[in-house]
């Protein structure tokens, strides 16, 4: 079934738009200071050129989406397997969209996805505790990358400063 590309495009709109209203810039972290998503989650949309996003690791929270699109060429999108550290049954991210009758998008909601996996993520100087990795592969005509999306929890997350 072929999607209309008004419904593909609309679909990334809202996406941009809602991820838009969220303030980018890095906040003064203090080393140990429990702080609130602002100023940490990545801004959409990421651009993938020559199987690389432009930023690696993706720190969103459950709420908005993660839109990536494709500048050079066509890409599929996969999903590492992981498992819940409290459950022990497998996280399967779902509510993605890869329209592959474009080739120029994908799109993620997380809604639903676990934040309590305990993992850390460092973007520059600044080492977030909390939250759950996601894997995923990029694959290309003649590429592959894995890059992470680190889902971090609604509230807070410890936040380590790197010297």
């Amino acid at each position: 079934m072929r999607v209309p590309l008004i419904f593909v495009c609309l679909l990334l709109l809202g996406a941009m738009l809602s991820v838009s209203c969220h303030d980018q810039s890095k906040k003064n972290a203090v080393a140990g200071e429990r702080v609130g998503l602002q100023g940490f989650l990545t801004q959409m949309p990421i651009q993938v050129n020559n199987c690389k996003p432009t930023v690696d690791p993706i720190v969103t929270d459950a709420e908005d989406p993660v839109v990536l699109f494709f500048v050079d060429q066509q890409y599929s999108i996969s999903f590492k397997p992981k498992t819940d550290p409290h459950t022990n049954l497998p996280i399967i991210p779902t509510n993605f969209y890869n329209p592959s009758n474009t080739g120029k998008a994908f799109f993620w909601d997380p809604y639903g996805t676990p934040t309590d996996c305990n993992d850390t993520v460092t973007i520059g100087s600044v080492t977030i505790t909390g939250g759950c990795s996601i894997g995923y592969t990029i694959k290309g005509a003649n590429c592959q990358n894995d890059p992470v999306v680190q889902i971090i929890p609604d509230g807070h997350f410890i936040v380590n400063v790197n010297k």
